[in-house]
């Protein structure tokens, strides 16, 4: 007897508008476009791997995102979306539409930069 393995993959491109910044708050509309792949995999009883119902797929994720600014170098982040499936694979009868939960540590490597370079600049002049 086999058991198979349902697998769902995709590279997404990725948007993130900050529509509110102030000083240690920001609030972002992160959003994800992806194209993938769902299938399922098994191995048969000689160890040798199948693949069935392989399809494309195409996703959408709309999110609504938070941070807050902890330290001039490090921040802490949450937010909450939903992954909308455009185009599902039609050979797997599960549904990969789901909410979304987006948690952050932000390091500020900007930050960290002119910390560090542009404090040397200044104390060497």
């Amino acid at each position: 007897m086999a058991t198979a393995k349902l697998r769902f993959s995709y590279i997404a491109y990725f948007i993130d508008y900050v529509f509110y910044k102030r000083q240690k708050w920001e609030f972002s509309v992160p959003i994800q476009v992806g194209i993938g792949l769902s299938q399922y995999d098994y191995r048969d009883e000689d160890g040798k791997k199948h693949t069935i119902g392989q399809s494309g797929i195409l996703l959408y994720e709309p999110a609504l995102s938070g941070q807050y600014k902890i330290t001039r170098w490090f921040g802490l982040g949450m937010g909450a979306g939903f992954r909308i499936m455009l185009i599902n694979n039609k050979g797997i009868s599960s549904r990969f539409n789901s909410p979304i939960y987006i948690f952050k540590i932000k390091v500020f490597f900007g930050e960290i930069y002119r910390s560090i370079f542009l404090k040397k600049e200044k104390d060497s002049q």
